[in-house]
C-alpha cells in the first residue's frame, strides 16, 4: 500500500493479493472475496456496497489466475456486482456509474434442445475514458 490510502468501514476483503497505489480508496460495506488479485492504480476508487466475487475450489470451478485492475482515476461507484471468474481490466479515467451494473466473465451456451449446456469463460477489458 502506498501513501494517502483510504479503506472504509465494514468491508469484507478476503483475496489473494491487494495492491493499492497512491491516493486510491475503497469505500465502505464492500465484499471482495475469492482467489483474485485486486489492483488499484493512482486515484482509483471502489465506492460503497459493491460485490466483487470469484468462486473458490468448492464452488464453480475456476482455473488460473484472475485480476481485477482499475486504471488511473477509475471509479466503480455503488452497489455493483463484478464476477471475477476471469480477469477484468478497466482502463484509465473510466467510470462504472449509477447503481446495480453487473460485469460477468462467464456464461453458458445452451443446446438447442434438452438440458445440455457448456460454460464459457473470458476476460473483460474496458478501455480508457469509458463511462458505463
Amino acid at each position: 500500500m502506498k501513501e494517502n490510502i483510504t479503506i472504509g468501514n465494514f468491508n469484507f476483503i478476503n483475496i489473494d493479493r491487494l495492491l493499492i497505489h497512491s491516493n486510491s480508496r475503497i469505500g465502505r460495506m464492500n465484499v471482495v472475496n475469492g482467489p483474485v488479485s485486486l489492483i488499484l492504480k493512482e486515484w482509483a476508487a471502489i465506492g460503497n456496497a459493491n460485490k466483487i466475487l470469484r468462486a473458490g475450489p468448492l464452488g464453480v470451478v475456476t482455473i488460473g489466475r484472475a485480476v481485477l485492475r482499475l486504471g488511473e482515476l477509475t471509479k466503480v461507484t455503488s452497489n455493483h456486482y463484478i464476477d471475477c471468474t476471469k480477469s477484468i481490466r478497466i482502463g484509465d479515467f473510466s467510470i462504472i456509474a449509477g447503481v446495480g451494473s453487473q460485469i460477468w466473465t462467464h456464461g453458458y451456451i445452451h443446446d438447442t434442445e434438452g438440458p445440455g449446456r457448456y460454460r464459457i469463460d473470458g476476460k473483460v477489458e474496458i478501455g480508457n475514458n469509458v463511462y458505463i
